[in-house]
């Protein structure tokens, strides 16, 4: 079945699951991010039991959704950007964060058209049976076992054993350089490992990780950082009803304090998870004694909280509380607002002209008995001229100009031209 729902947040369910295996500090703050928050429900929900504040910061393409975790689930800032954008956000600065990434749709053609992921190869069994078939094919194999010593039985078993082991052993180098390859051609599709690093450097010492990923993901590029960075690692997965739908698992770790280079084995032995059967991973229920401990982290931590670029809404909103214009105004604007203004430099003659003209100075000069009222206008007009070249060709140019006029009324009721 084709897993429709895999790109949308986990059901009200799970998420509630989810919680049960977290406890968090009592009367204490914590910081959560969600580098896809979709509307912001699921991280609301999943630290909806904190008693204490929780300051939630997200990330999402959709603006609608954007608007809803600000306004509805009161997100502490959340923006609309891509989690793959280019961001500022202050490093080991929050109690738990969630990496939710985006499966593109020709990654999914690839997991779950090309590779039935239900359908686990069985080897040995294939094996087996090609190998009687082939016996009895060529008659080497007397399926009948009368006048044989025990012996005699006991070697062609043996035999038969080598033989079998052989081949289950070089169709699964073949399965494991298939699947090498497949992960080589899924790298430009896939980016949970770009998030994972990303929230590694942002989630604070004994931060708890959350990450959602299908199953068919989590390779040894995933594990051997989790098991560098990460202790208490436990992956589960959803119930039969939800996979079906979602095809997801959900890693739950904590953050060491340092860096550590752990043996290659572990990764190697979590990375079997992609090749385990989905039945036989452990399934996400509800816990009576929650499993992990969510630090506390004040607000303060983080210092800045940054991802894509500024959007015309955010703008709109910033300038409404932003003094920015009104002090711009008030130290450039001098026109507007000084009684006496002073240009930067002298004014020539021409320049008093033009800001008469234009009424940038209030159309009035002086004061008291000697003010009077100036009237400038613009006119446009053309001058043509004749230009003769070298060969005695005459060519007719017309050129377009502004002719200034200024005139004064001064107190006697007389007009004056200045200009």
């Amino acid at each position: 079945m084709y897993p429709r729902y895999i790109n949308e947040p986990l059901s009200e369910y799970a998420t509630v699951a989810l919680s049960t295996y977290l406890k968090f500090p009592e009367d204490q703050p914590i910081t959560a991010l969600d580098f896809r928050c979709h509307d912001g429900r699921f991280l609301y929900n999943l630290t909806k039991r904190h008693q204490g504040e929780t300051y939630l910061f997200g990330v999402d393409e959709n603006s609608f959704y954007v608007q809803t975790a600000r306004e509805k689930y009161k997100y502490h800032k959340v923006f609309q950007a891509s989690y793959k954008a280019e961001g500022k956000m202050s490093k080991e600065a929050f109690s738990l964060v969630v990496v939710h990434p985006i499966i593109e749709y020709a990654l999914l053609d690839e997991l779950f058209s090309v590779v039935d992921p239900f359908v686990e190869p069985n080897f040995e069994e294939e094996e087996r049976q090609r190998l009687l078939a082939q016996q009895a094919m060529d008659n080497q194999i007397d399926f009948g076992e009368e006048g044989l010593s025990e012996e005699a039985i006991q070697k062609r078993n043996e035999e038969f054993e080598k033989k079998l082991q052989k081949a289950v052993k070089e169709r699964r180098i073949a399965f494991r350089r298939a699947l090498r390859e497949q992960e080589r051609r899924m790298m430009s599709l896939r980016y949970d490992y770009f998030l994972l690093t990303r929230a590694t450097e942002r989630l604070m010492p004994n931060g708890i990780l959350v990450m959602i990923t299908p199953k068919e993901l989590i390779d040894q590029a995933i594990t051997t950082r989790l098991v560098n960075y990460y202790e208490d690692i436990r992956i589960y997965r959803l119930d039969d009803d939800e996979y079906e739908h979602y095809r997801k698992c959900i890693i739950l770790a904590r953050k060491k304090a340092k860096k550590t280079e752990e043996d290659k084995s572990k990764a190697i032995l979590l990375a079997e998870t992609k090749l385990t059967p989905y039945k036989e991973i452990p399934v996400l229920e509800i816990q009576s004694e929650p499993l992990y401990t969510v630090p506390s982290q004040s607000i303060e931590a983080i210092d800045v909280f940054r991802i894509g670029p500024v959007t015309a809404s955010e703008a709109l909103t910033m300038l409404k509380r932003s003094s920015l214009i009104e002090n711009y105004q008030n130290t450039y604007t001098q026109t507007l607002t000084q009684e006496d203004p002073v240009t930067p430099t002298p004014l020539h003659k021409g320049h008093i002209m033009l800001l008469l003209t234009s009424g940038l100075l209030n159309g009035y000069i002086g004061k008291g008995p000697d003010q009077h009222l100036v009237k400038g206008t613009a006119l446009k007009m053309t001058k043509q001229t004749i230009e003769e070249d070298e060969q005695g060709i005459q060519t007719l140019k017309e050129r377009e100009y502004y002719h200034i006029s200024v005139k004064y009324l001064d107190r006697n009721g007389v007009f004056h031209q200045l200009m």
